[in-house]
């Protein structure tokens, strides 16, 4: 993912360059990200900070409401990353895109851990959001993501009990392990090209009903084991063209689970991926030969007994 990162950078960075100028960030103490070269510098973005909402390649040198006094820190010699709250004392927290026309690309570890905020904006020049970002932000009710995200890291939004919904972009490639594992007031996640979802991604959403894997034009992507996991209140799973594997446990014990739609690049379903759910009904894109080809594990009673119609699309 460094390798991801870094070259997405170079070229957010190319495009920031052409478009924005002003005073590179002052002097600090902390480290630049690993991996990465460049003296770190820590600062309050006050009334420094670029709009959050400009297009690709523009900024207006506007301060941005709720991003007044963030902590930052130079991520690489022509980018920032947020580290902290700094003198935010607000609850509604947009992310600026520039500070002093220089791009923020990353969200560090632990940056808002705890914090009382109810809702998050981040601009597409964000590229990671790391782990435990906001992790246990209890009253954290939204969160808007942009087209130009990378990666949700592990943890990042986990025990975000009051986080109604969310849609991935399609530029955000994985969502990291338990990245919003726990988050009880979850009802519904749409995904649009992510190739990648981890391990206990979306376990124990207790009120996660319904999930939609949009896709990209069938660009292969795989769903880890127990990403689903204990997500009592699911009832409809649908999946685009470019699944290639569901893991062990992805959906164990969500035992309101009815109706999911698979698609014709689906080649297995890994052991008791389906167990302990109510499956009914399996609408499935190819034919009948081509369900019978997809090699399905034990403990999969659930999927096996489901009524299957063929040829059947979201």
């Amino acid at each position: 993912m460094k390798k991801i990162v870094s070259l997405f950078l170079s070229v957010l960075i190319a495009a920031a360059l052409c478009a924005c100028s002003g005073d590179a960030p002052g002097s600090g103490t902390e480290n630049a990200a690993p991996g990465h070269t460049g003296t770190a510098a820590a600062s309050d973005t006050n009334s420094a900070a670029d709009s959050g909402d400009a297009a690709p390649g523009t900024s207006s040198n506007a301060p941005v409401e709720g991003s007044e006094g963030l902590k930052t820190a130079e991520y690489d010699d022509n980018a920032l990353m947020i580290t902290g709250p700094g003198g935010f004392t607000g609850t509604e927290l947009v992310i600026p895109s520039h500070v002093n026309g220089v791009p923020v690309v990353k969200i560090e570890e632990s940056a808002f851990e705890e914090s009382n905020i109810t809702s998050l904006s981040v601009p597409w020049t964000v590229l990671w959001i790391s782990e435990d970002a906001f992790e246990g932000c209890g009253d954290l009710i939204s969160v808007t993501l942009s087209e130009g995200n990378l990666g949700i890291g592990e943890s990042a939004f986990s025990g975000c009990k009051s986080l109604k919904g969310v849609t991935v972009p399609s530029t955000v490639e994985s969502v990291g392990r338990s990245a919003f594992a726990g988050c009880l007031s979850l009802e519904e996640v749409t995904f649009s090209g992510c190739t990648s979802v981890d391990k206990y991604a979306f376990s124990e959403c207790t009120s996660l009903r319904c999930v939609v894997y949009e896709g990209s034009a069938g660009k292969p992507y795989s769903v880890s084991s127990e990403a689903f996991s204990k997500a009592a209140a699911l009832e409809r799973v649908e999946f685009s063209e470019g699944l290639g594997e569901l893991g062990q446990f992805c959906f164990e014990d969500c035992a309101a689970l009815k109706t999911v739609y698979l698609p014709k690049s689906l080649t297995s379903v890994a052991p008791n991926a389906f167990s302990g759910t109510a499956l009914e009904k399996v609408y499935y894109a190819g034919s009948e030969s081509e369900w019978n080809a997809i090699t399905i594990g034990g403990g999969n009673d659930a999927l096996k007994n489901a009524a299957v119609e063929f040829n059947k699309t979201r």
